[in-house]
């Protein structure tokens, strides 16, 4: 549920530095990346029923994340995985959309 922490050990050893927490819409962003991905090599069905207890943990901290939890267990496909998460993005990415701030959506280093 964290794919930065290879950056965040790398620059923390490299300067004393920590990276700034990635927002919401960059962790939904790799969330959904990582069932995509898993989705490719073990197919849909399993790829989301074997995420279902990690994909909370992008949303940890997130209000409503108890609710978006109790979602996530019961989706079946992606399309329901990107649905709950989408909805949990939407208000942070319309709040930078307005401020013209929107993120790249990458994560600096991803391991899955």
């Amino acid at each position: 549920g964290f794919p930065w922490i290879l950056a965040e050990v790398g620059l923390y050893l490299k300067t004393g530095d920590h990276l700034p927490p990635p927002s919401l819409g960059e962790r939904i962003d790799a969330a959904l990346e990582h069932v995509e991905d898993l989705a490719r090599t073990m197919g849909e069905e399993r790829a989301v029923r074997h995420l279902r207890g990690q994909l909370p943990h992008y949303v940890k901290g997130v209000p409503g994340a108890v609710r978006v939890r109790e979602q996530i267990v019961r989706a079946r496909t992606i399309r329901d995985v990107q649905r709950i998460l989408e909805e949990v993005a939407q208000p942070e990415r319309e709040r930078q959309a307005a401020r013209g701030n929107a993120s790249s959506g990458k994560p600096v280093m991803a391991i899955h």
